[in-house]
C-alpha cells in the first residue's frame, strides 16, 4: 500500500524537493517506472507463512526452520532477521498495517523466547 501512495504522490514530493523545474518531469517518470516494477515484483511474489511454535521448537518460515531469529523494531515497522542453514541471512519486513497489535506482541514474545540459548553448554 505504501508503494502505491508514493507512486501517486511522486509529482508533489518531487515538486516540493526544490529540484529544477526542467528536471522534474523525467524524475517523476523514472519514479513511476521504478515503483511500477517494484509493485509488479511484489504481486508476483508468493505469500510467506510464518509459524510461531511453542518456545522450545524453532520458528518456521514456509516450513523451514529459522536459525537465530532476531526482531528489530524500527518505529512502526518490525524487521525479522535470521540466519539460513547455508550461512545466508534472511529478512522479513512487517509494515504497520500487516499485523494487529496482538500479533505484533506475539511475534515479539516468540522471538525473544528463542534468543535464549537452546543449545547445551
Amino acid at each position: 500500500m505504501a508503494e502505491a501512495m508514493v507512486l501517486l504522490a511522486a509529482p508533489w514530493l518531487i515538486g516540493a524537493s526544490g529540484m529544477p523545474v526542467r528536471l522534474q518531469p523525467p524524475v517523476v517518470l523514472l519514479c513511476w517506472l521504478v515503483q511500477a516494477v517494484l509493485l509488479w515484483r511484489r504481486l508476483g511474489a508468493p505469500c510467506r507463512v510464518l509459524w510461531l511454535q511453542d518456545a522450545p521448537r524453532p520458528l518456521l518460515l514456509d516450513g523451514m526452520e529459522l536459525e537465530d531469529p532476531a526482531l528489530h523494531v524500527r518505529g512502526p515497522w518490525l524487521q525479522l532477521r535470521w540466519q539460513d542453514p547455508g550461512k545466508r541471512r534472511g529478512v522479513l519486513l512487517f509494515w504497520p498495517d500487516v499485523l494487529s497489535p496482538g500479533q505484533r506482541r506475539e511475534l515479539r514474545l516468540a522471538v525473544r523466547a528463542r534468543q535464549i540459548s537452546r543449545k547445551p553448554p
